[in-house]
């Protein structure tokens, strides 16, 4: 082995930024932890953070750093905040389930007659599928408020119909 020496002239050192590292838990109304919460980060070289099963996340910026984050979870209000240096390194997060709704509703022919098992889906934030009784009707619940949807009723022989709802 040939090892050689280079002359401490030559030798520069660079300092590593600082970091902070944030840790974050987040939580529901009834002081449940949250799994599978995502965290999106505004800054570059950061990539998105998901909660573990007691809720809890860190990340770890350059210190001083401001920047936005997104918290998201199905099924619950998305949280915006930003973090900069008068941030708190601990961060408790509490997230407001989402309201739903029933969406029901009868498909009938052009002579007013109901039909049976056309295939209704509704989608958009989430996906849900359910098909017409003999009266023609559907009900579909648990669907989330305040989303927009798009409901879609296909029948074999019928032409496929869709349409926009925004459900409040």
């Amino acid at each position: 082995m040939i090892a050689t020496l280079v002359p401490a002239s030559v030798i520069t050192a660079f300092a590593l930024p600082s970091e902070t590292t944030y840790y974050f838990t987040v939580k529901d109304a009834e002081d449940n932890p949250i799994k599978d919460a995502t965290f999106t980060f505004e800054v570059d070289g950061v990539e998105e953070v998901k909660t573990d099963a007691d809720g809890k996340a860190s990340v770890a910026l350059p210190e001083n750093t401001e920047c936005k984050y997104v918290v998201e979870k199905i099924g619950y209000e998305k949280v915006e905040d930003v973090i900069n240096a008068e941030t708190a390194t601990d961060i408790d997060i509490q997230l407001e389930k989402l309201a739903t709704l029933t969406v029901a509703g009868v498909v009938r022919d052009d002579e007013n007659n109901p039909l049976e098992d056309v295939e209704i889906a509704v989608t958009g934030y989430c996906e849900y599928n359910t098909k017409t009784n003999a009266d023609g009707e559907f009900t579909i619940a648990n669907v989330y408020a305040d989303q927009e949807y798009t409901l879609t009723a296909v029948l074999d022989g019928y032409k496929k119909v869709s349409q926009k709802l925004i459900l409040d």
